[in-house]
């Protein structure tokens, strides 16, 4: 072990355009099919004015509050979401000739209509509207200041978790190990062994490169690290590194070169000819 544990910490370009998902969306859209799901919307339209629809929006979650049924005007907008969604997701479905496409154009619904989704205005999202009240203003000054942090640190992105308590290689990926091979790609972590002997052939973790390596390795008695290297296993983990517009697109053949790197480095520092894998998620495909 050369160097301190310090990995790259994120992942590969997850390689998502979103142009390429609406292509695939319109590329096989015909007229009749549009034709046909225009008509049915409007007509569902029509049932959900004169209130006869029975498209029911409580199974989602985003509309559990009791006032998508109470209220005439909520149940309404909810249903009309509804109908909206069911036409799209039909469209979609004429892209099921070819499997590439049809998941390209499933995704490109999946987001739009999540996107539309009333509930995510303040004017559309009746619980929000009645935290707001119940707590004088205050919930809307609270999501405000979130939503500035998260432009200025996430990327915009909402944070899904408050992550200011915690400080890795202290109370996050405290296992103890070292960074014993780099390329371009990647560098593999070889962790510290627990037990008086090893087993003689390493293990080598392959993760997804839209995860940091430490995932795997949380606090104390919920590390898959901690619990591998005490039942006696050589436990060497992938990090993955970020690319920067510089480094260019790096496509899947380059990970798995990258990975022939570090196979031979493993195979070298655990003097074992042999090894074994395993791959979560993107890093399985890779594996």
């Amino acid at each position: 072990m050369s160097s301190k544990k310090k990995g790259f910490g994120t992942s590969g370009n997850s390689g998502f355009e979103p142009i390429d998902f609406v292509s695939a969306l319109l590329a096989d859209l015909k007229l009749e099919t549009l034709a046909r799901e225009g008509s049915g919307f409007l007509e569902e339209a029509r049932r959900i004015v004169n209130g006869s629809s029975e498209l029911d929006c409580s199974r989602d979650p985003r509309f559990k509050d009791p006032t998508w049924r109470e209220n005439p005007l909520y149940r309404r907008l909810g249903q009309s979401y509804l109908a909206f969604c069911r036409a799209t997701e039909a469209i979609a479905d004429e892209a099921k000739g070819d499997a590439l496409r049809y998941e390209k154009a499933k995704l490109a619904v999946d987001h739009i209509n999540s996107l539309l989704a009333p509930t995510n205005t303040l004017a559309g999202n009746p619980a929000a509207i009645k935290k707001a009240f119940e707590t004088g203003g205050q919930s809307l000054v609270s999501g405000l200041r979130n939503f500035v942090q998260d432009l200025r640190t996430n990327n915009g992105l909402p944070t899904q978790a408050d992550g200011s308590g915690f400080r890795v290689g202290e109370n996050l990926a405290a296992s103890p190990g070292a960074v014993i091979y780099r390329n371009e790609q990647l560098e593999i972590i070889q962790y510290k062994p627990t037990t008086a002997e090893v087993y003689r052939i390493p293990l080598l973790v392959m993760t997804p490169q839209v995860n940091k390596f430490y995932f795997l390795d949380l606090a104390p008695g919920r590390s898959f690290v901690e619990y591998m290297t005490s039942q006696g296993y050589q436990v060497f983990i992938v990090s993955w590194r970020n690319p920067t517009p510089e480094q260019g697109d790096w496509r899947l053949d380059d990970y798995c070169q990258a990975l022939d790197g570090a196979i031979d480095a493993v195979c070298q520092v655990s003097a074992s000819r042999q090894l074994n894998t395993f791959g979560f998620c993107a890093g399985g495909i890779t594996m």
